[in-house]
């Protein structure tokens, strides 16, 4: 102990000739103060510096220390205790640092233009806002006027048989067809049975002579549509086929 007390008494009589390296300040100090044979907690002591400061500053945490004016002013000092140019410490932090921001700078310039070239074009919020609005306005105008078109407006009535005017000698008759936008329909007035897909099928028979039909297909709001159809019985060998 009395050997490192000596060395750091006479530690006036060293003197560091400046050599060029490629470590950084912090290395620099750790290696001149371990051929010290000197610890941290010595240095520290002496020069009023915390432990934890030098330790920091020698693995090159800096952002460990209070900042970096702190940070200079403290590797000047250590620099100067171990017999090192204040002024070259100095430079070569200042270095070290301009070459971390210039490379920390690089690395972003190049994940910026990386994400420009992958970058979605700029659209304005406020834009795409009022359009989502419009489209949704749209469509419930759109659906709204779908709805009530429907809900207002008649039913639809198709009839495969029989045709709309026609002569026969066959009493009987078959009704057939569909019915959309409706639920019931009628024969003369009289109800008839419609299955659950909107169709239909009635047969009955009809006296000779002229005999008046009429479908009527009614909605649930009460709206109705009403085909027609004229059919001609005959006696069985008067009907005349028409050329």
């Amino acid at each position: 102990m009395t050997k490192k007390k000596d060395l750091i008494f006479n530690m006036n009589s060293f003197v560091s000739k400046q050599i060029l390296t490629t470590q950084t300040i912090g290395e620099r100090l750790c290696k001149a103060r371990k051929g010290w044979g000197l610890t941290l907690d010595e240095v520290a002591s002496k020069i009023g510096i915390k432990h934890v400061y030098l330790a920091s500053i020698e693995v090159g945490q800096y952002q460990e220390l209070p900042g970096d004016v702190y940070t200079l002013e403290y590797i000047k000092r250590y620099a100067r205790f171990l017999h090192m140019d204040p002024i070259v410490a100095a430079k070569a932090y200042r270095l070290e640092r301009t070459t971390h921001s210039a490379h920390k700078t690089n690395k972003s310039r190049t994940r910026t233009g990386f994400l420009k070239i992958i970058r979605m074009p700029y659209v304005d919020i406020r834009i795409l806002a009022k359009g989502v609005v419009l489209i949704g306005v749209l469509s419930i105008f759109v659906y709204g006027a779908y709805f009530a078109h429907a809900f207002f407006s008649p039913p639809v009535l198709e009839i495969t048989s029989p045709s709309p005017y026609q002569h026969t000698e066959q009493s009987g008759v078959i009704l057939q067809g569909a019915i959309q936008g409706g639920r019931e329909v009628f024969l003369n007035n009289e109800p008839i049975a419609v299955g659950g897909s909107g169709d239909f099928f009635e047969s009955f028979y009809l006296p000779e002579g002229l005999n008046l039909l009429s479908v009527t297909a009614r909605s649930r709001r009460g709206k109705e549509t009403t085909q027609y159809f004229t059919i001609i019985v005959e006696e069985k060998g008067t009907v005349v086929s028409r050329q």
